[in-house]
């Protein structure tokens, strides 16, 4: 099967309904995470979906984009796709925030990209700085 046939599989369980779509959505991953999926890396970003039943496992997603997407040029490409993964958006900021090389390397990307990713990107972060106002209130 191509990486594009593993990414789609991705696709289709990532809500982890039910034991068939979690063991499909982790042998897909497990498949690509043998070769070298950095040309899907845009493509799985989208797979991450916030109405996800086993956190656990789409986490398992996150930390593979981590390690294919160093720089975070995917990251910035897929967030225009990422509408229905807000909340792992903001994790993955808030990681990238945290670790100092990574985010060296996601600023030289951010002043690349399209205004309007920009835009959203700094409302995430703007939401994310509210939000943790308040939890300390």
């Amino acid at each position: 099967m191509s990486k594009e046939m593993w990414v789609q599989t991705l696709q289709e369980n990532r809500l982890l309904r039910s034991t068939d779509e979690i063991q499909a959505f982790e042998n897909a991953l497990e498949t690509l995470a043998k070769e070298d999926a950095r040309e899907v890396a845009i493509n799985l970003y989208t797979v991450l979906d916030d109405r996800c039943e086993h956190f656990k496992v789409m986490w398992r997603l996150l930390h593979f984009l981590e390690s294919i997407d160093k720089t975070g040029e995917a990251f910035i490409q897929a967030i225009p796709m990422m509408s229905h993964s807000q909340e792992w958006t903001k994790t993955l900021l808030s990681r990238i925030a945290n670790h100092p090389e990574s985010r060296v390397q996601f600023l030289q990307h951010f002043k690349l990209a399209p205004t309007s990713t920009q835009q959203y990107i700094e409302q995430l972060l703007e939401q994310m700085m509210q939000e943790d106002m308040e939890s300390e209130s």
